[in-house]
């Protein structure tokens, strides 16, 4: 089980140490994606991230630890920094590439590629604009929901952002800021322009209202002895 879960974000600010859900992501009356397992009375809504996740959770189910990255979209990625190899062989180093990528083109890359020791898993990201109302929204979901993407045994994970280069071994970030900790639950390198994380998947709910108006006004609008 994923006791904890780093976000390395670009532009990070600080490291903050979270010890409990103290906010719990709760919106009654809003609709989610499925993946997010957000807290509401709505019903959730299935996307395309569901047989990616199948797949990265097959492939992570002999890892410990994980470093993982997602790009989406066309001119999201221009040149893939290496992993280290940091896990004696084992495919526990995951970057999620669009199928859209002109670097995937470039380098003829699909699922089960190993590139500069990472394994790759290309993603069909069509859909997502309808689903999220872009790719890069889509994207955040792999960021806030690891436990969806990787295997149960999988004790620790370290997102990173594409843009970035891991200069030290993740299991020294990991004695650093977290096994320290018993009862930490999350590092994460906070995003200046962003307010929380709940403000990032109430956006991408937004979106996804944006493309079924009727719901939303059924849902918010709809008066009862109303004609």
């Amino acid at each position: 089980m994923l006791q904890t879960i780093s976000l390395l974000l670009c532009l990070g600010l600080g490291i903050g140490l979270v010890r409990g859900w103290n906010e719990a992501i709760s919106y009654r009356n809003s609709t989610f994606p499925c993946e997010a397992a957000c807290v509401s009375d709505q019903p959730c809504f299935p996307t395309s991230w569901g047989p990616v996740a199948t797949l990265t959770r097959a492939i992570t189910a002999e890892c410990q630890y994980v470093i993982y990255t997602v790009a989406l979209g066309k001119r999201e990625v221009t040149h893939l920094h290496p992993a280290g190899e940091f896990w004696g062989g084992k495919p526990c180093s995951i970057f999620l590439l669009s199928n859209n990528s002109k670097f995937a083109e470039t380098h003829n890359l699909e699922s089960g590629s190993i590139f500069r020791n990472w394994l790759i898993i290309v993603v069909k990201d069509e859909p997502f604009a309808q689903q999220y109302g872009s790719p890069r929204r889509a994207a955040k979901i792999v960021k806030f929901a690891p436990h969806y993407f990787l295997h149960p045994n999988v004790k620790y994970a370290i997102f990173i952002d594409a843009k970035l280069q891991a200069m030290v071994h993740p299991e020294s970030v990991i004695r650093a800021h977290m096994e320290q900790h018993g009862n930490v639950i999350l590092a994460a390198v906070k995003h200046p322009k962003t307010y929380s994380f709940q403000h990032e998947l109430t956006r991408i709910a937004r979106s996804y209202f944006e493309y079924n108006k009727t719901g939303l006004q059924e849902m918010l609008f709809k008066k009862p002895n109303i004609k």
